[in-house]
């Protein structure tokens, strides 16, 4: 069984500045290192927070249950935390989706 975790950050500051989508990116990148992950799909999209768009960044993480869950789930939550406060977020949405998922390579035999 594999998870899929989204991780929506919005650019706008709980300051009422805003983060262009390249230092979002960079920071998140940081972030990935910081916390072990090896994999990530990272894109940018449109938000909503309080009724006002603004431009956001979405982080997807398909992690294989090769630990516990809770473990799994501990580490992602801890990753949002990290960049909410490291870009001055007063939320950062995490969702969490049980999925199946394949990894095709050259070796995947089906």
């Amino acid at each position: 069984m594999s998870y899929l975790y989204r991780v929506a950050i919005g650019h706008n500051t709980n300051t009422g500045g805003h983060h262009t989508a390249e230092f979002v990116y960079l920071e998140v990148r940081k972030a990935l290192e910081r916390f072990g992950f090896e994999g990530a799909t990272i894109f940018t999209a449109v938000g909503y927070w309080n009724g006002l768009q603004e431009p956001s960044t979405i982080v997807e993480l398909v992690l294989e249950n090769l630990f516990a869950v809770k473990e799994s789930a501990s580490t992602v939550y801890s990753f949002a935390e990290y960049l909410r406060t490291r870009l001055e977020q007063e939320a950062v949405l995490v969702t969490t989706t049980s999925i199946s998922a394949l990894l095709v390579t050259g070796e995947t035999h089906v």
